[in-house]
C-alpha cells in the first residue's frame, strides 16, 4: 500500500465558529458519489456543535459544502450533534443517524473527568429523499434503556437479510461514581428503521476491567462481519492493543474480542473483499501518527510488513495526562474509509492543530 494523494476537503474559520473539525463519516453511493460528514464547531467539546455535510461527484477531486441542514435543539433543550453516518438506501434515498448530546448546562463538559460519566446523549435519525435537498425533521431512534447516555458508533447498516442494524454505545451517566463501563450493542429494525425492538449485546460485561470503545463494523459477505474495538483496561489506565470480534450469523450473536496485536484506539476496517481487509487506526502513544494495515485472512492476522503511516501529526500530544479531558483536547484522527475501486481506497480524517482543524483525506493505492 501507499499514498497516492492526499489534500484537505475543508478548513474552517473562528469567525465563522466552524474553526474546529471531528468526528468524520464518509460513504460511497453506488453511482460511486462520495459523501463526507463532519462535526463543526468553534472548539472539540463546544455546545455548538453541528453536523456539515460535503458531496463529491468526481471520486473526490472537488467538493460541495458543507451543508448544514439540522436544528440543534431538541424538545426545546439546548444541545449540540456530535456525529453524524448517512447510509444510503438508494442512490437518492438516504437515512442519516446522528448523535444528540444535552448541553443545557452551561460550562459542563461532555466527559465528567472525575468519573468518567457522560452527559445525556442518545441517538437521532433523519432521511432525504431527494439526495440531500431536503431532509426530514430529526427523531429519536429509539429510548435508552433507562436513562443512561447512550452514544452512536458509525452508520446504520443494512445487513444482508433486509435487517437495518444501529451500533450504540451504552456507558454510565454523568455523576455516577462507580467503575467506567460500557455496552457495545445493536438495535436492529425490520420495518426499514420505522421501531427498532431488538437488542444484541456485541461486547462488554458488567465488573470487568476493560472496556470495548467504539465499535467499527464492517460486513465481509455471506452473513460474516468483522467489529474493532478500542480497548481500555479500567485498572490500569491505559490503552491495550485492538480488539476484534466477529459474527456469522448476520450480528446475532458475536465472538468475545481478541487482542489484534495492532497498537491503536480508533480502528476502522475497510472490506476490499471477504478475505482482504484496510484496517484505519489511530496511534496516540509515542507514535502520532494515522495508520494502515493489510489482513488476507478477513481480520484474523494482520500483516505487519503491509504497515504504512498516512498521516504524521506534528503539531504535538494532548496536555491533559486524565484520558477524559484528552479526548477534548486531541487534533486529529477518527479515520474513516471506503473502497473506491480493486486497487484503491479513499479515507477522510480530521487533523490540524490545537482547536483549529479541518477535514483531510487521502487516496490509498492497494499492492497487487
Amino acid at each position: 500500500m501507499h499514498v497516492v494523494e492526499s489534500g484537505l476537503i475543508f478548513q474552517g474559520t473562528e469567525s465563522d465558529r466552524n474553526n474546529n473539525v471531528s468526528f468524520c463519516g464518509l460513504t460511497v453511493l453506488p453511482n460511486g458519489t462520495l459523501l463526507a460528514g463532519a462535526r463543526l464547531a468553534s472548539a472539540k467539546d463546544s455546545p455548538d456543535g453541528n453536523i456539515g455535510i460535503w458531496i463529491s461527484n468526481d471520486a473526490g477531486k472537488t467538493w460541495f459544502g458543507p451543508n448544514l441542514p439540522f436544528q440543534t435543539e431538541w424538545e426545546e433543550k439546548r444541545g449540540c450533534l456530535r456525529a453524524g453516518n448517512i447510509t444510503p438506501i438508494t442512490d437518492e434515498h438516504w437515512m442519516m443517524a446522528l448523535l444528540w448530546v444535552d448541553r443545557r448546562v452551561t460550562g459542563r463538559p461532555m466527559y465528567n473527568s472525575a468519573t468518567g460519566g457522560l452527559c445525556e446523549m442518545f441517538p437521532v435519525l433523519s432521511e432525504t429523499h431527494d439526495a440531500g435537498k431536503s431532509w426530514t425533521p430529526l427523531r429519536r431512534l429509539a429510548p435508552s434503556p433507562g436513562q443512561l447516555p447512550t452514544a452512536l458508533c458509525g452508520p446504520i447498516l443494512q445487513l444482508e437479510d433486509g435487517t437495518l442494524a444501529c451500533p450504540l454505545e451504552i456507558q454510565k451517566e454523568y455523576d455516577d461514581p462507580g467503575p467506567i463501563f460500557n455496552h457495545s450493542v445493536l438495535l436492529l429494525s425490520h420495518d426499514g428503521g420505522n421501531t427498532w425492538p431488538e437488542r444484541v449485546l456485541v461486547a462488554g460485561e458488567p465488573l470487568e476491567d476493560r472496556v470495548y470503545w467504539d465499535q467499527r463494523i464492517a460486513m465481509l459477505g455471506n452473513g460474516n462481519l468483522i467489529n474493532t474495538f478500542w480497548t481500555y483496561h479500567t485498572k490500569q489506565e491505559h490503552d491495550m492493543n485492538v480488539h476484534v470480534s466477529f459474527s456469522h450469523d448476520n450480528a446475532r450473536t458475536w465472538s468475545r474480542p481478541v487482542d489484534t496485536g495492532i497498537i491503536g484506539q480508533i480502528a476502522e476496517p475497510v472490506v476490499i473483499h471477504s478475505r482482504h481487509i484496510i484496517l484505519l487506526y489511530v496511534r496516540r502513544d509515542r507514535e502520532q501518527r494515522l495508520m494502515a494495515r493489510e489482513s488476507h485472512d478477513s481480520g484474523h492476522s494482520w500483516d505487519r510488513d503491509s504497515e504504512i503511516c498516512f498521516y504524521e501529526h506534528l503539531a504535538g500530544k494532548g496536555h491533559s495526562s486524565n484520558l477524559f479531558n484528552a479526548m477534548s483536547e486531541w487534533s486529529f484522527g477518527h479515520p474513516k474509509g471506503v473502497k473506491v475501486s480493486e486497487n484503491e481506497l479513499f479515507a477522510v480524517f480530521y487533523a490540524g492543530e490545537g482547536q483549529n482543524t479541518g477535514l483531510h483525506y487521502c487516496r490509498i493505492r492497494i499492492n497487487g
